[in-house]
């Protein structure tokens, strides 16, 4: 069975990510590309996570995201549970590069269980900040961005 993981990113500033983007995990990527939401997300999908969530995703300044198989029988809140733990994990190590507060809010999962199509969300409430306490967008590059994956 194939799913779908994606949240956006926020309070960032990213220069361009084209195409299915970089990966920043074994499992993730990350992209500026709105193109690739329309792959991402089915129109049932859209109709789940309703039309204020997924304008959210179109204004967002990026998009983390997987698309990977598991077997029938996976447990779908630990594979968003962990999603969401790599994604806010990144967001740790970007502050190794420079002071930011990028954040995400909720996560999505996405897949056809039989004829019916399943979609949950989750979120993880850790609210990142500049060290001023500010929440203000900081640029990466995506060279800064490449340098944090290494790290």
């Amino acid at each position: 069975m194939r799913v779908t993981f994606f949240t956006a990113v926020i309070n960032v500033d990213i220069g361009s990510i084209s195409g299915r983007g970089d990966q920043i995990s074994d499992e993730l990527f990350i992209t500026t590309d709105k193109d690739v939401l329309k792959d991402l997300l089915s129109s049932q999908t859209v109709d789940a996570i309703g039309d204020l969530e997924y304008e959210f995703l179109h204004t967002a300044p990026a998009i983390i995201y997987s698309r990977r198989d598991v077997p029938d029988n996976f447990e779908w809140f630990e594979y968003i549970s962990r999603s969401m733990r790599i994604v806010k994990m990144f967001f740790n190590v970007m502050w190794l590069g420079k002071d930011n507060a990028a954040n995400s809010e909720l996560g999505f999962l996405s897949y056809s269980g039989g004829l019916i199509q399943q979609t949950h969300s989750t979120s993880i409430a850790v609210i990142y900040s500049l060290a001023d306490g500010s929440r203000e967008s900081v640029n990466f590059s995506r060279r800064e961005l490449q340098e944090i994956r290494s790290y």
